[in-house]
């Protein structure tokens, strides 16, 4: 990454914290080969610790646009078919409906047409073992 750019970067995450108006934020970018991380402003505003480029974040409903982008790139290049149940391609997939576990295919959990609930906004607590908690719970 030239000087330039990184410059660049800094200003656009610079500007975004005014703009979206929250007091910190990490930027990733991953181009040719090489990471590239910027931390932005403030990850806990009472204690003023900064972000660094490893900070935890809560990141809400933002990893569903990551892997529906995923799974369409996937559907895309012809590796997976929509319609065919989703347990064809992760075999441990399982709910608490069997029936379902059987036949909801990737169509139906994009669409949200799955059939089962699925909220679940419970705090599992930060650090790196937040995910593991959700999942056992």
């Amino acid at each position: 990454m030239t000087t330039a750019t990184r410059t660049g970067l800094q200003e656009f995450g610079k500007e975004r914290l005014k703009h979206w108006n929250v007091p910190g934020m990490a930027v990733g970018i991953l181009h040719g080969g090489e990471r590239h991380v910027q931390a932005y402003g403030m990850a806990n505003l009472q204690t003023q610790t900064p972000v660094q480029e490893d900070t935890l974040f809560q990141y809400g409903s933002i990893s569903k646009i990551v892997t529906a982008t995923a799974i369409m790139q996937l559907a895309d290049a012809w590796r997976i078919d929509l319609d065919r149940p989703v347990k064809h391609y992760l075999p441990g997939f399982a709910l608490l409906d069997r029936e379902a576990t059987e036949t909801v295919t990737p169509r139906h959990l994009l669409t949200h047409m799955g059939g089962f609930w699925g909220d679940d906004f419970a705090d599992y607590g930060p650090g790196h073992d937040a995910l593991t908690k959700a999942v056992e719970a």
